[in-house]
């Protein structure tokens, strides 16, 4: 039996509630989706995470998560200051040319 190695690493705005500015940073999503892993922490979705970008973590602690996708980019992060980490950098930069690649086409 194979074991295919799936990387479950994304580019992610992420906004806490003590942040005046946007991150642009790498996050990793769990294996069903519903929690991201950032920064030694777990952060679950809303329960209605469908259009929904508010997280919390085991303490309760909130924050923003959302993906970066090419055609959308969510209302709380138009107009926002955005700093990219040095952790995202090359990966936003690949992203941004496009070259990217998704684990299913290697």
């Amino acid at each position: 039996m194979m074991n295919k190695k799936v990387d479950r690493k994304l580019l992610a705005y992420v906004q806490f509630d003590e942040m005046d500015h946007v991150v642009i940073d790498v996050i990793e999503t769990s294996k069903n989706g519903l929690s991201y892993h950032y920064k030694n922490t777990t952060w679950n979705r809303d329960i209605r995470f469908f259009g929904n970008d508010f997280c919390t973590d085991p303490h309760g602690n909130k924050c923003k998560i959302a993906t970066l996708r090419r055609w959308h980019t969510p209302s709380w992060v138009e107009n926002a200051d955005i700093h990219i980490t040095d952790e995202a950098r090359e990966r936003y930069q690949l992203w941004i040319a496009k070259k990217l690649r998704s684990s299913r086409n290697e």
